[in-house]
């Protein structure tokens, strides 16, 4: 364990398919401050990330990011692992535990937009007169959905804060638990959209969610039982593949009609985006492989 009068960590990274993994791992303790940051920014698209062009159909386009920042007065001990993979998926997964007998100040944010466009199967008849269109073979349904969140703590006389933070690609999850004395509270809050669509030629079978969650757990100022445990988790699962089955069914029972007579019987096959097990921070990680979002089991700081 490493002791410090004064411990200054600042990290920010900005990853892209040239630096496609990375992982950090923090354990200090210091009786005097910490003062730690982290931020972490992906993108990834279909064909590049690009500006929109005319007469061109748009391929998806993610983006995940977060970010983490403590600051503390008093003896401290931080404990932080992150591991950031984009090898074939954008897969954020930070675990952050800070405890000390003072001030402390520590919040953590998760940020997600997935977006896949429509193309239509039938928009224009590019074999035959040469317009921009779809064939069929490429033709996908539009979603689009993102999330903000932020969770964190202020402690005036000492305490405990956890908080995990998982991204993999429209999957989120964000959790901040704390353990206060006195004088302090525990936030969270989060903004949700989402949206799709069903048919690529028409807007029937839509969905379309919105969700805003604020919460602040405060310990009492004029009593006695001042105490505060509490833990708050938010959990978003990407909207990609919802109503797959439903889709699926109509597209069996749907005939295609175009000009050309040679693309009657064309049909589409829809991809389907499939996640892994989740991966535990804490075994040797396998790169290469697209992980899923880790559960915290086991390590809640909470009391029971």
């Amino acid at each position: 364990m490493i002791r410090l009068v004064i411990f200054f960590i600042s990290l920010c990274l900005l990853v892209g398919s040239i630096n496609a993994e990375s992982s950090t791992t923090i354990d200090a303790s210091s009786a005097g401050s910490i003062t730690y940051s982290h931020c972490v920014s992906l993108e990834t698209a279909g064909e590049g990330l690009k500006w929109p062009v005319f007469g061109g159909n748009q391929t998806s386009y993610t983006y995940d990011g977060s970010q983490a920042s403590v600051v503390s007065m008093g003896r401290t001990t931080i404990q932080r692992e992150v591991v950031i993979d984009q090898t074939s998926s954008n897969y954020i997964a930070g675990l952050t535990t800070v405890t000390g007998d003072y001030m402390i100040n520590a919040e953590d944010t998760a940020g997600m937009i997935n977006i896949q466009p429509n193309i239509p199967e039938n928009m224009c008849d590019q074999a035959s007169l040469g317009l921009i269109g779809s064939d069929g073979s490429s033709s996908s349904y539009p979603y689009s959905e993102s999330f903000e969140g932020k969770t964190g703590v202020i402690l005036h006389a000492g305490g405990a804060y956890q908080s995990m933070v998982g991204l993999n690609d429209g999957d989120v999850t964000l959790s901040g638990a704390a353990d206060i004395p006195e004088k302090g509270y525990l936030y969270q809050s989060k903004i949700v959209t989402s949206k799709k669509g069903f048919d690529k030629n028409a807007t029937t079978l839509n969905l379309d969610t919105s969700e805003t969650m604020n919460a602040i757990v405060r310990s009492a100022i004029n009593s006695d039982e001042t105490e505060v445990h509490a833990k708050v988790v938010s959990k978003y699962t990407s909207v990609a593949n919802a109503f797959d089955s439903v889709i699926e069914a109509e597209a069996t029972n749907q005939s295609v009609t175009t000009i050309s007579a040679e693309r009657v019987n064309e049909t589409s096959e829809e991809s389907i985006i499939e996640f892994e097990e989740p991966v535990n921070l804490t075994a040797n990680q396998t790169h290469g492989e697209s992980k899923g979002l880790e559960e915290i089991s086991g390590q809640s700081i909470i009391r029971e």
